[in-house]
């Protein structure tokens, strides 16, 4: 065959293409769709798609670009549609204006939960779907009062009243279809609940998958989204099955009808010539179109109305109510007057949650089915009052309500009574950063015109110079989403250099310091807070409670509510809350290195013992079948009276309902001859027709039940293989792909494999076989027609050849462009607090609307084409009629009537069959590229084991590390990020891990954990490599507190022991350790208590509480707190260092902090710079040590800047 398109090329000149091709030149690519301005006979025959079909026919070896077809056209851009207050005539269009509303009631939520996030994305990725297909499909179900009534009539005329029976007999049917529909709509409903709850559990499995990586939790979560997978097909499969059953059975009707009119009407006494029978026959088979597309059509309304629910829904949540700007006095900047603020019952989603302000309670159920226990939580008796220019700071104990009472300033925490005003554009910085997947610049300019001057000014302010320097673009490199290739530090100071450069009048600050070490600290106080926002107004939510002297008043949060306020001065000389924060934060810098004296014999001690056992420390798609259940094991069982084909027009569908029941034809003609003839053999024909009928009816049955079973099991198996496979895959992976690109392919991909698919490939078997059997009847009667039939069949499979490469780009340039607007939206989900206080609303509408118009684009052109195709298709059927109408005339003496007509209707079957053969086959073609997508998720790279040595179960029974000459890349082509890494850590023995932002520290817990491999080097536990074991033995056996504290979507217990390993008690007491028993009353029940997802409801600080607790748990030798208390203020902080101390005395611990002071305890303090080890040694001995790094680190968090 490639000689064949050779040939076809070259026959395609080459200037005339050029001529044609015009409209995609490259100078072009920014041109719109051109049906909005072409002629009449262009837009009939839609010639204007014929260039692009041909240019990616001739490029067929490489893969479509956005760049390769045209823009968006205005009618059916997202931004027109949008505003449209009239129906919409197409379903593009009507698609693209629900996308617009969507989003821009999102970005008016007041807030968005785990729950409401999964539903936008299933809203987005297939209830617009449904809209769409719908308004393509209703107008089957209009018709149908039309048709009755022309069939009825002229039955009547024919065979008088008994043309009731036909009628009754489709009433009845039509009648269950129509409980069908209510049948399929529930079971869609309960669908959609279970696919909401997994794209949900997905979402935050991806978005969490470096924690579960380092707890080895990979097997347990797929188990938990297969097992959803499993009750979510449980509807899902009896939907198919129904439909199947109804697909196959609907159809039968006007052979069912013709059954039951010509028996009564024959039983009756009358009497059935050949004439009469042939109009009864051709007359029902006309109102085929009752029911032919009433079972498709019927359940894309049923689904449609489920997802008008939905979006209904979702339009009608709580919307944001920003604050007030007619502040009392001109004055203040913000003013808060006898106010009471309160967390709603339904989103629930408090960032700052204090469990002794229980406002109200209500049981929900977990994904397990138990009741669990939420709150409401309140802000009591707030007065605040702002002055412009002054700065604020904030300070108390771990969920007194902190960032909630920021959250009520900008609006986003519900305000029950009182005044709030703020008077003035806000700049926020939230506590934990929201980065989103631009370049830096764009982080930091977030919509606003590029100033250079002003733009240094605030790198040089929030000190990201240094970190743009050694990034590899500069400024313009790109960050994935969520800051994936950021650390902590970097992620925060690029968020408060975002607010710093917006040069808004109120900036509201919510721990800024927390990820970034104290040099670093110091500069952006000092620097950036006092000195480029000297003039500005300011209120600075902090644990470093150095710089509250600095500020102009200080307000001091305790159990929701203002305890006091004033001057440093002033509070000091109170001796309240203020006074004890203070001394306290004061011990814990002072009386360590007391503390440190009266062991420091026995620590050197320790490290002499360590020195003799080991060196002194260094400085240094086909997929679907073979999951066994696909497509090809499907027995079918195809009759030409129980076809239901996708429908194109109202034109070619009446073409083939009229002649899709002719198999019963011949047996009408005999039959009635018989009957002139021997009356005595009717009954025995009726007979024979009757039980034939039933028989059918049964195979379609049994095949409806087979294919629902089977089909969906396949997809289930899919869907298992592929996200077990992308949670086996490096951690690279996820920082190279945001969770919205995933997504895409386990939201609508696996809805084209659960609905779509299964559907098109039944119908396309069905339309093949009628095809065969009906070509092979005429050649059987008329031997001289195949010499037509093979140029025909020729030129079908060229058109269908050429316009198969272009429906397969459509629909996978569809695919491709549905990700990054998913991504969109998933991103503006959790960025939407960021976003409005900004006011970047419409810059995100606009992304929107652009993101959309590239899916609109992708489903205009893949539709079309399919209509394009049947164009060409008819014309080769027209040939085919033609043909086969004067070999019928000029061998009408050699053949008998029956057959003739017969052979006669069978070829006018065939030729308006053949578009829908097409259609089908290049839309089964087409979906498959999901498939394709999907399948490709089991091909990707995973975790390789380098060893699966088998160690004692007691192992690491010491806990000894050492690392030899360790190198790491995170990539191949970036540089190392660790560089000749050599240290040794005795067993026990306490480690802080110190260093600027940036200089390595988490890596070398990627390294510890095999995150990422080992470029050269090796790392020992006790004694034995870690290259050589599984990655989930290690893992298992190790025990880690992350930078950004993960919470899961359930209750506390499930949180702390997702596998009931442990005991109420143990979990009591590990809960009782973190100080968070008594810190959230806790009841009988409140293991139950339900964390909503990421633990929104909770603070960060009592987040990373729990998340000790988790580790606290696991008893595990070694234990990593990667910033485990940067969110956690200072006398909390001390007591957990305390146990720390106590729960891991027998444990080697690697602490990595900024705040100096949580490291004194340690026995050794490691310093990193650079990705090198620079200085190891303990507390003392670096104190003592003038030239020391630590000791200059240790003086300067205390000291000022000279120009400060």
């Amino acid at each position: 065959m490639d000689c064949i398109w050779r040939i076809l090329d070259k026959f395609i000149d080459e200037k005339k293409a050029a001529e044609k091709l015009k409209l995609l030149d490259r100078k072009q690519i920014n041109e719109p769709i051109p049906i909005d301005n072409i002629g009449i006979w262009s837009y009939v025959t839609i010639g204007w798609l014929s260039p692009l079909i041909m240019k990616l026919f001739r490029d067929r070896n490489r893969e479509i670009r956005e760049d390769d077809v045209w823009r968006c056209s205005e009618m059916e851009a997202c931004d027109i549609n949008t505003e449209r207050s009239f129906p919409f005539p197409l379903g593009t269009r009507f698609r693209s204006g629900i996308l617009g509303i969507t989003y821009k009631k999102l970005l008016k939520l007041k807030n968005v939960n785990g729950k409401t996030a999964s539903e936008v994305i299933t809203i987005f990725g297939s209830d617009a779907l449904r809209v769409l297909l719908n308004t393509e499909m209703f107008v089957y179900i209009l018709s149908v009062p039309i048709y009755m009534i022309i069939g009825t009539t002229y039955l009547y005329h024919l065979i008088g009243i008994w043309c009731f029976t036909a009628f009754v007999s489709f009433l009845v049917m039509y009648a269950l279809q129509a409980c069908l529909i209510e049948v399929i709509a529930c079971l869609r409903r309960r669908t959609l609940g279970w696919t909401d709850l997994r794209i949900q559990k997905t979402y935050e499995v991806l978005a969490n998958m470096k924690l579960i990586k380092m707890y080895a939790w990979e097997e347990p979560f797929h188990n938990s989204i297969k097992d959803i997978r499993e009750t979510e097909s449980k509807p899902l499969m009896k939907s198919s099955i129904l439909h199947s059953i109804t697909g196959a059975v609907i159809p039968l009707t006007p052979s069912l009808a013709t059954v039951v009119t010509i028996a009564s009407y024959v039983y009756a006494g009358n009497g059935l010539t050949a004439s009469t029978g042939f109009s009864i026959v051709a007359t029902l088979t006309f109102m085929r179109n009752i029911v032919s597309f009433v079972p498709y059509a019927s359940r894309i309304f049923g689904e449609t109305l489920i997802s008008f629910e939905r979006i209904k829904r979702f339009m009608l949540e709580e919307e944001f109510n920003p604050p007030r700007r007619d502040v009392l006095e001109s004055n203040n900047a913000v003013e808060l007057r006898d106010t009471v603020f309160m967390w709603g019952n339904d989103n629930n989603n408090d960032p700052n949650i204090n469990n002794d302000h229980r406002m109200s309670e209500q049981n929900i159920k977990d994904i397990n089915g138990r009741e669990t226990m939420t709150t409401s939580l309140v802000l009591r008796n707030i007065n605040l009052t702002l002055a412009r220019g002054k700065h604020i700071g904030i300070c108390g104990t771990v969920g007194c309500g902190k960032s909630s009472l920021l959250q009520a300033m900008i609006g986003r925490m519900p305000l029950i009574t009182g005044h709030l005003a703020v008077g003035g554009t806000v700049a926020y910085a939230a506590q934990q950063a929201w980065i989103f997947n631009a370049t830096l610049r764009e982080n930091i300019l977030f919509g606003r015109a590029y100033q250079q001057e002003w733009y240094t000014t605030v790198l040089q302010a929030c000190c990201l110079s240094p970190d743009i320097s050694i990034l590899p673009n500069g400024d313009m490199t790109e960050i994935g989403d969520r800051g994936l290739n950021l650390s902590g530090g970097q992620k925060q100071r690029v968020s408060l250099a975002r607010a710093v450069y917006s040069k808004r009048d109120i900036y509201i600050l919510d721990d800024p310091f927390s990820a970034v070490d104290v040099h670093v600290g110091q500069h952006l106080f000092h620097r950036c807070i006092n000195d480029v926002l000297k003039n500005k107004t300011v209120v600075l939510v902090t644990h470093q409670l150095q710089y509250l002297k600095h500020c102009d008043e200080i307000y001091v949060m305790d159990e929701g509510e203002i305890a006091e306020h004033g001057t440093h001065d002033s509070l000091l000389y109170r001796s309240g809350h203020y006074k004890k924060l203070l001394e306290q934060f004061n011990m814990t810098h002072t009386n360590s290195t007391d503390d440190k004296t009266q062991a420091e014999d026995d620590m050197d001690s320790k490290l002499r013992t360590g020195n003799a056992n080991r060196q002194q420390y260094s400085g240094t798609d086909n997929s679907e079948v073979n999951n066994g259940k696909g497509y090809n094991s499907v027995p079918i069982v195809t009759i030409s009276g129980q076809m239901e084909i996708p429908p194109e027009s109202n034109e070619t569908r009446f073409s083939v309902d009229e002649n899709a029941t002719t198999f019963s034809l011949p047996t009408i003609i005999n039959s009635t001859r018989v009957r002139e003839d021997k009356s005595d053999y009717t009954d025995w024909y009726l007979t024979v027709y009757i039980y034939a009928a039933a028989g059918v009816t049964g195979m379609a049955v049994l095949k409806g039940i087979v294919i629902g079973m089977v089909v969906i099991n396949a997809s289930v198996n899919l869907h298992n293989k592929a996200i077990k496979r992308v949670m086996g895959t490096p951690m690279r992976y996820f920082d190279a792909n945001p969770p919205g690109r995933i997504l895409n392919r386990f939201s609508r991909d696996i809805e084209e494999a659960d609905v779509f698919i299964p559907y098109m490939m039944d119908h396309l078997l069905q339309i093949t076989i009628i095809v065969i059997t009906s070509l092979a009847t005429i050649a059987y009667n008329f031997p001289w027609i195949l010499l037509p039939i093979i140029p025909v069949v020729f030129c079908v499979y060229i058109i269908q050849t050429i316009s198969s490469v272009a429906i397969r780009n459509f629909k996978r340039l569809e695919n491709v462009v549905r990700s990054p607007l998913l991504s969109h939206v998933t991103t503006s989900c959790i960025g939407l607090s960021t976003i409005v206080a900004y006011s970047e609303e419409n810059d995100f509408i606009n992304g929107c609307k652009q993101y959309s118009d590239r899916t609109t684009v992708g489903i205009f052109l893949y539709e079309t084409c399919l209509k394009w195709i049947g164009q060409q298709m008819n014309m080769c059927g027209l040939v085919l009629s033609l043909t086969t109408t004067i070999v019928v005339l000029f061998t009408k003496d050699a053949i008998s009537p029956a057959f003739a007509a017969m052979s006669l209707t069978m070829a006018i079957n065939v030729a308006s069959l053949t578009q829908f053969l097409s259609h089908a086959l290049n839309d089964v073609d087409a979906r498959f590229t999901s498939i394709e997508r999907i399948h490709e998720y089991e091909n990707l790279e995973i975790e390789k084991e380098t060893g699966n040595l088998q160690v004692d179960k007691t192992w690491p029974s010491q806990g000894r590390i050492t690392f030899s000459n360790v190198e790491m890349k995170y990539r191949e082509d970036m540089d190392p990020t660790l560089k000749n890494i050599s240290f040794d850590i005795i067993p026990k023995q306490k480690v802080g891990i110190v260093g600027r932002t940036g200089a390595g520290k988490s890596s070398l817990t990627a390294a510890l954990f095999r995150l990422t491999d080992l470029s050269g080097g090796h790392v020992f536990i006790d004694d034995v490599e870690i290259c050589s074991l599984s990655r989930k033995l290690l893992r298992s056996n190790l025990s880690s507190i992350p930078q950004d504290p993960v919470l899961f979507a359930g209750t506390i217990r499930y949180n702390l022991d997702p596998f009931d390993k442990y005991t109420d008690d143990q979990v009591w007491a590990a809960l009782e350790q973190v100080h968070m028993k008594e810190k959230m009353n806790l009841l009988e029940q409140t293991l139950d208590f339900y964390v909503e997802e990421s633990g929104e409801n909770f603070s960060v600080g009592e987040r990373q509480l729990i998340c000790l607790a988790r580790a606290i748990l696991r008893q595990n030798k070694i234990l990593v707190l990667d910033e485990a208390t940067a969110s956690i203020d200072t006398s909390t902080d001390a007591m957990i260092q305390k146990t720390i101390r106590d729960s891991f005395s027998d444990c080697t611990v690697l602490t990595i902090a900024h705040r100096l002071n949580t490291v004194l305890h340690c026995d050794v303090i490691l310093v990193m710079d650079a990705g090198r080890v620079i200085e190891i040694g303990s507390p003392q001995t670096l104190l003592k040590s003038p030239s020391s790094h630590f000791n200059y680190m240790i003086r300067s968090q205390t000291a000022l800047p000279t120009d400060a």
